[in-house]
């Protein structure tokens, strides 16, 4: 199975020109060490795969030279058909928000993470604040360094089956439509 990335993972690599910990960063937005900073499980027998539509050649070989499988973004998510196969295809999703979410902090949850539970792929996400109002460690897990990802997914390996579980019923009891929308039109009237 597949653990897939989507998304360069912004805050360990920030936006090009700018500083962070006191790292500058080259004009494409990537440390030196950031393939190799990436979390990984060492004990788990998942690829991370990153799904980008463009990535520049010394980019690319910096990532694949650690490891990581690059796929084409754009074939992954042409259709509603070809998305939904590649997300139940995954073991589940890691992924960086935007630093603008993660500086607020604002509580965004991505669309995509949502998919993810639904399909019943636990999923491991930068902290937004979104574990204010969202339950985390089992099938959901917030980071906020690249250790604290590694340990989430350390965790999900050890019992990846109750995970996949836990997401599903997480996406069931925050997210489906007949009680999202139902609390939402109460508000709204």
């Amino acid at each position: 199975e597949w653990m897939k990335l989507i998304g360069l993972p912004s805050a360990l690599l920030p936006l090009p020109g700018r500083e962070r910990a006191g790292v500058r960063v080259d004009a494409v937005g990537l440390t030196e060490d950031a393939a190799r900073q990436a979390p990984r499980p060492p004990d788990a027998q998942w690829q991370l795969k990153l799904a980008m539509q463009s990535m520049d050649e010394p980019t690319r070989r910096r990532f694949e030279s650690a490891g990581w499988q690059i796929t084409d973004g754009e074939s992954t998510s042409i259709s509603p058909e070809s998305f939904q196969q590649f997300i139940a295809d995954s073991a589940g999703e890691i992924t960086v928000a935007k630093e603008i979410y993660t500086a607020l902090p604002s509580g965004w949850f991505s669309d995509r993470s949502a998919a993810y539970l639904a399909t019943g792929r636990p999923v491991v996400t930068q902290d937004t604040g979104f574990n204010r109002w969202l339950p985390t460690g089992e099938g959901l897990f917030s980071f906020s360094s690249p250790d604290e990802a590694a340990a989430a997914l350390n965790t999900i390996a050890t019992d990846h089956p109750a995970h996949c579980r836990a997401a599903r019923a997480l996406a069931e009891a925050h997210f489906d439509s007949r009680k999202v929308l139902g609390e939402l039109l109460e508000r709204a009237m």
